[in-house]
């Protein structure tokens, strides 16, 4: 009797423990977030990445009274839109070739509740040398 007892104990924590692992990869994926443009952005309630430039840098503005950075950004697809961004503009931001914003659309605006910039090298190529080498193509001519 007591060998049936531990068999079911074993099997139910077995039960369990798969019940928990299900409920927190559910969770996890729903929380993922997935690389988007932003027209797909609107047809989704998930928070995505969106790959982009910044563009129409005059008409950018922070509003320091309501804590909001607001721009235009252009997505790798050639889709505008105006981000708001509730913090300062990050400090490396004007300087960046790329920007990858993680937030949600809201249909007038795509609120980011991240920002990542992606800057320019300051360095340049160099040969063992030290110096600076021409461009030359990454795999040999066959």
């Amino acid at each position: 009797m007591k060998k049936m007892n531990i068999g079911l104990l074993v099997i139910g924590a077995l039960i369990l423990a798969c019940g928990f692992t299900w409920i927190f990869v559910e969770d996890l994926m729903k929380e993922a977030s997935t690389y988007s443009t932003f027209e797909e952005s609107g047809k989704s309630d998930r928070s995505v990445h969106i790959v982009g430039e910044w563009v129409d840098r005059n008409n950018s503005d922070y509003d320091p009274e309501k804590d909001v950075f607001r721009f235009q950004m252009l997505d790798s697809v050639g889709g505008k839109m105006t981000v708001l961004y509730n913090n300062p503009m990050p400090e490396n931001f004007e300087a960046a070739e790329k920007v990858v914003v993680v937030g949600k659309n809201m249909g007038e605006y795509f609120q980011a509740g991240q920002i990542v910039t992606k800057c320019p090298s300051k360095y340049g190529e160099t040969d063992i040398t030290g110096k600076e080498s021409e461009s030359r193509p990454s795999h040999p001519a066959q």
